[in-house]
């Protein structure tokens, strides 16, 4: 299957996914070949990013999510929308209905969700390895009814299969708030996972996480108490090193192997990339969404230093070069509230940041990553040589 790592023939990538799998024919010379439903493509056809539906409701329904120094596009963006500018947008797009025996994805949505009538907007966002399209599935009215994810790759594809895993088995306690799994199943052999919208509020530029909530995300799965070295996470962190192909990063985490011996940790779910943009706060509740990554087991506390490193990171523009001891210091409080000893609070820092350097070595190796994360992963390697080396 072939991915959307680039914006090179990305229209017709996504074009050929939400059409019916053979082009309709009319009856009659001049007749229409069957219903068609149109969508604009923002903000180019060279850089999609959006594909909007130019029925106004629906139209002015969608979502965008967008970086912070962007709002103001937003804005300018759903006043367009919302004023039925999509109708008239320079780069549009006509994708057949189909038939009942070869739909299209929205007739097949559709008929799977028992709303005839439903509309389609499509996210795509820049691209990147996990690049995928992200349905909002929105009723005539203008509601969203739920979101649909549909691999494009094998890459991606794990990645579905993996949230559809995790939500189908979630039983989530206080204060998390996880998106129903609606159904998942296979769209001309992709997969596809279909979520209730949890009308997520705008999220806050930090994340704020305590014990309690760490603690009831790892408890997503059983909770263990385990020799850190003899584990299954240290097994697979090892086995996934080495698939990197990456002399330097299998060496890294050989060098680390000598700080985990001995210790004994507890172990649970992580959700894999709890930070601002994929969680919020709502009252008492924490609504959490976008749980590709999510594995168990790993060290209790991974789930928080993940918030604290992307925060720094990707947010406040910081360096990786003193990150494991800015997350000692900054995590330590919750950290202790865990029942997690001071003296093991670097070793736990430094087993998630290499867990970290891996999936972004992996991430690599599976496709484009922008130059902003390349650069933070070198600087990361770099200050974790030195920190963990003997």
């Amino acid at each position: 299957m072939t991915g959307l790592r680039t914006d090179t023939h990305a229209m017709e990538t996504v074009t050929a996914i939400l059409a019916p799998s053979r082009p309709p024919r009319a009856e009659e010379p001049g007749e229409q070949a069957g219903p068609v439903h149109r969508y604009a493509v923002l903000p180019s056809a060279r850089r999609p990013r959006y594909i909007v539906p130019v029925q106004r409701a629906a139209a002015a329904s969608t979502r965008f999510r967008t970086a912070r120094r962007a709002h103001h596009m937003r804005a300018m963006a759903v006043a367009s929308l919302r004023a039925g500018s999509s109708r008239m947008w320079p780069v549009r797009v006509a994708v057949p209905d189909g038939s009942p025996s070869d739909p299209s994805l929205r007739r097949w949505l559709a008929t799977a969700l028992g709303e005839p009538d439903l509309e389609i907007a499509v996210a795509l966002g820049g691209p990147r390895p996990n690049r995928k399209p992200v349905l909002q599935l929105i009723d005539p009215a203008g509601t969203t009814i739920g979101f649909a994810k549909v691999a494009v790759d094998d890459h991606t594809a794990e990645l579905v299969a993996n949230e559809s895993a995790v939500l189908g088995g979630a039983r989530p306690a206080p204060p998390l708030v996880l998106p129903g799994l609606r159904f998942s199943g296979s769209w001309r052999g992709r997969p596809v996972l279909v979520l209730d919208d949890i009308h997520p509020p705008a999220p806050a530029r930090r994340l704020r996480l305590d014990a309690k909530t760490v603690r009831a995300l790892a408890e997503l799965a059983p909770v263990t108490m385990e020799p850190v070295a003899l584990s299954s996470w240290w097994t697979s962190l090892e086995h996934r090193a080495a698939r990197a192909a990456d002399p330097g990063l299998a060496a890294l985490v050989a060098d680390l192997h000598p700080r985990l011996a001995g210790r004994t940790w507890e172990f649970g779910r992580w959700h894999g990339d709890l930070a601002p943009w994929n969680a919020t706060w709502n009252g008492d509740h924490l609504l959490v969404w976008d749980w590709e990554r999510s594995e168990a087991p790993v060290p209790l506390g991974f789930d928080l230093l993940h918030n604290l490193s992307q925060v720094h990171l990707l947010v406040l523009g910081g360096d990786a070069s003193d990150l494991a001891r800015r997350l000692c210091t900054e995590a330590g409080p919750v950290l202790r509230d865990l029942g997690i000893a001071a003296e093991d609070h670097l070793a736990l820092v430094l087993a998630y940041l290499v867990e970290l350097r891996v999936r972004w070595a992996l991430d690599a190796r599976a496709g484009r990553v922008d130059q902003k994360h390349g650069r933070i992963a070198v600087e990361l390697g770099a200050a974790l040589a030195q920190a963990v080396s003997p």
